[in-house]
């Protein structure tokens, strides 16, 4: 690293830049890290939250006129609801002839299938039902898809586009 001593010229001048070393007290761990750090096999990357506790916020950070009392002309009405479910359990996966990805699952609430159109790169999730089925595995054959489930009620679910599904049993 190298600080420039004096005012900023036109053409580069070698003698006005003096060579920072990594000991030097000027810098502080960050300086350190985005200057000299490299890391390489086996070593994390180059990213200061993996490397320095406590300088990430795990939550959305929001741009633009500050709230306060005074104002209440918010034009978008906010509800709280869960984004992802958590704790999936996944009972089995199958792949269509586009190369589609069709998984299933119970989370701690209901039932659902999750599709990837990109290899399992990024997933959609979609609820089958508003309780536990106890999804137990998945087939497809031609276009059909057939869920079966350890609920007595819906022991086996059938689709033709995974958005409508029918209990059949």
């Amino acid at each position: 690293l190298f600080p420039y001593t004096t005012l900023f010229r036109s053409t580069f001048d070698f003698n006005k830049w003096e060579e920072v070393r990594s000991d030097d007290n000027d810098l502080n761990a960050l300086d350190r890290i985005t200057g000299f750090y490299n890391p390489t096999d086996n070593m994390p990357g180059k990213n200061l939250p993996m490397l320095v506790s406590g300088i990430d916020y795990p939550n959305n950070t929001y741009f633009g006129k500050s709230f306060n009392d005074l104002v209440n002309d918010l034009d978008t009405v906010l509800k709280d609801q869960i984004f992802y479910p958590s704790n999936i359990n996944l009972r089995g996966i199958v792949v269509n002839e586009q190369n589609t990805l069709v998984a299933i699952g119970d989370t701690e609430s209901y039932s659902i299938i999750l599709l990837s159109y990109d290899t399992g790169v990024t997933w959609t999730i979609k609820q089958i039902s508003k309780n536990v089925l106890d999804v137990q595995d998945i087939t497809y054959y031609e276009g059909h898809y057939v869920i079966v489930t350890s609920n007595v009620n819906s022991p086996v679910l059938t689709s033709n586009d995974l958005d409508h599904w029918i209990s059949v049993g």
